[in-house]
């Protein structure tokens, strides 16, 4: 195939895959966006470049304090932020369009690593397994959402740090060591400079995934298969895959041993921790087959384990280590490789570290292994149809399905529009989530303090909240709690001229402060007079550790409802 006709495939390919995505430019700032880009001065001022490597990635004014930012340590996000903000200030467009535009970039690089494995010679599976790639509906919250960024950046470097170790371990054997003996050929030194080169590249490009998402230490992982399946270099663990593994080892080690936060950090048992595992497993492979019904809060706040997607969890794992195994047997090793890829780069996202995490499985972490996936089913259709009538039949499969994914990205590009339709749209698909109830009842509430529903829906979020158990609070529990009292103190409807609600209310709030001391009593119940009631049970350590998190807020509702009592405090 020439230049020219794999450029026009490829524009062509990139106008295709635009154009569902094309309503997610006149979206607004979402969610982590609020804090992380509009309320953050940070990102205003180039000269606070060196403050993005020495923070947390979600530390910002608008959450001080906030209980998971030292678990993210993502600078090269926030300077991407940093230089949209120079060139658009903070119109969210042109941060959509910056995320959009790394989509493309990586739908490119994608097409030409295809080109290159499904061969050259008849690109029409090349095409196959770009679309497969680029309009899985799993790629809308990546980007679509500005805070999906995380995934583009640390995908691009990840494929970049994996070709250029490639690169490095293809040349030619015994160079260094012909070299220490005498030799100095000017083919020879020109190789040794090229392998130089191309390591130094592979480590650039390793530090810059690892800076733009944790999950990055999977190439150390895939690495060491690629070269032991397809290349089988001699003496290249000494100078390539032990340095890689050691550095990534020293980096995992000085992340898990970062200082916990109590509710944060919860090592479960080995049994508890495998059937989580395997859920989260589940999860991704429905994600991946069933496609069609979107969520941002899929796989979260799950009060039980779900059997079902256990028993898929296994499965699955049962299904890959098949693969592997038949793909081996039948000299297909680039196809082993791949499937050891996609288990490589969802095993950082698969709750293996014991991180007690409200999320078991999202689309977006689908991103980079559906790369692999994508260039599997494309090495399976190129097997499987040859070259008679299987091959159409094929092709006008993956047609039906891209043209339903492409239909299912441009609805749910629309509903990033701005954050009140976003939870909406949330809630329809989670009708049951606490988050998801919390952030629409606040959004509720900016709009109209008089808002029933707001109510309503922050109600139904501490009691979902509470149904998960004292060993699963959270800040973000107890945050919902106190606004629900708050806006019934404030609603119009709910005026108090005697005072005595606010009282009890104050009274409420004082005891959860002494609570989060340890000080009794460990159950405090506030009752409004039309006989909606809450209450907080304090023994669980994991109670008091949140509480003590939101001691700044607590003290502030302490001081406006009580202030005789803020100041004894």
């Amino acid at each position: 195939m020439s230049l020219v006709t794999r450029t026009v495939l490829l524009l062509v390919l990139l106008l295709v895959v635009a154009l569902p995505f094309a309503p997610a430019l006149g979206g607004g700032f979402i969610w982590d966006d609020v804090n992380l880009i509009q309320l953050d001065p940070g990102i205003r001022d180039l000269h606070q470049l060196k403050r993005s490597f020495t923070r947390g990635f979600l530390e910002s004014p608008a959450s001080p304090g906030a209980v998971v930012a030292h678990a993210y340590y993502r600078p090269l996000v926030t300077l991407s932020f940093m230089l949209d903000h120079q060139l658009h200030g903070l119109s969210p467009r042109g941060f959509h369009l910056t995320n959009l535009l790394l989509h493309l970039l990586a739908v490119a690089v994608f097409f030409r690593i295809s080109i290159v494995l499904l061969g050259p010679s008849r690109p029409v599976w090349a095409v196959a397994a770009t679309l497969i790639f680029a309009l899985h509906p799993s790629r809308a919250e990546s980007v679509c959402w500005i805070s999906g960024r995380t995934e583009l950046l640390y995908s691009l470097f990840w494929a970049g740090a994996l070709g250029a170790f490639v690169a490095a371990l293809r040349t030619p054997t015994g160079v260094l060591r012909s070299a220490l003996q005498g030799g100095s050929s000017a083919p020879r030194a020109a190789r040794i400079a090229n392998r130089v080169v191309w390591l130094l590249a592979a480590w650039t490009a390793y530090v810059a995934a690892v800076l733009s998402k944790e999950s990055a230490v999977s190439v150390a992982l895939v690495v060491p298969v690629a070269d032991w399946l397809l290349l089988r270099r001699r003496g290249s663990w000494l100078w390539c895959h032990a340095p890689l593994l050691l550095a990534t080892a020293v980096f995992v080690m000085l992340r898990l041993l970062l200082p916990q936060d109590p509710w944060w950090w919860d090592p479960p048992q080995l049994g508890q921790r495998l059937v989580t595992v395997l859920q989260t497993v589940g999860h991704h492979a429905l994600l991946v087959v069933n496609p069609l019904a979107p969520s941002m809060q899929v796989g979260a706040y799950a009060t039980t384990f779900d059997w079902t997607l256990v028993a898929v969890g296994g499965g699955t794992l049962l299904a890959g280590v098949g693969g592997v195994y038949l793909a081996l047997r039948r000299g297909q090793r680039m196809v082993a490789v791949l499937l050891l890829a996609v288990a490589c780069t969802l095993a950082p996202v698969s709750n293996l570290v014991p991180l007690r995490l409200s999320v078991l499985a999202a689309e977006r972490f689908l991103y980079l292994p559906m790369a692999g996936v994508a260039l599997v089913v494309g090495f399976g259709l190129r097997r499987w149809s040859g070259d008679g009538w299987r091959g159409s039949v094929a092709l006008g499969l993956v047609a039906v399905a891209v043209s339903a994914w492409a239909v299912t990205i441009h609805r749910r590009a629309q509903d990033f529009h701005d954050p009140l339709r976003f939870w909406s749209r949330e809630l329809q698909r989670s009708p049951n989530n606490p988050l998801v109830e919390a952030k629409l009842g606040e959004l509720l509430l900016r709009v109209d303090p008089d808002a029933v529903l707001a109510d309503q829906l922050l109600l139904r979020s501490y009691r979902h909240y509470q149904a998960l158990g004292p060993a699963r609070t959270t800040p973000a529990q107890i945050a919902t709690l106190l606004l629900f009292v708050d806006s019934r103190l404030r609603r119009p409807t709910m005026r108090d001229p005697s005072g005595m609600a606010t009282r009890q209310a104050g009274l409420f709030v004082r005891r959860l402060l002494d609570l989060s001391f340890g000080r009794r009593p460990a159950r405090v119940v506030l009752r409004f007079d039309d006989g909606v009631f809450v209450e907080v049970e304090g023994r669980a350590r994991r109670v008091r550790d949140a509480l003590a998190h939101s001691r700044p807020l607590l003290r502030e509702m302490v001081q406006r409802l009580d202030p005789a009592a803020g100041q004894r405090e």
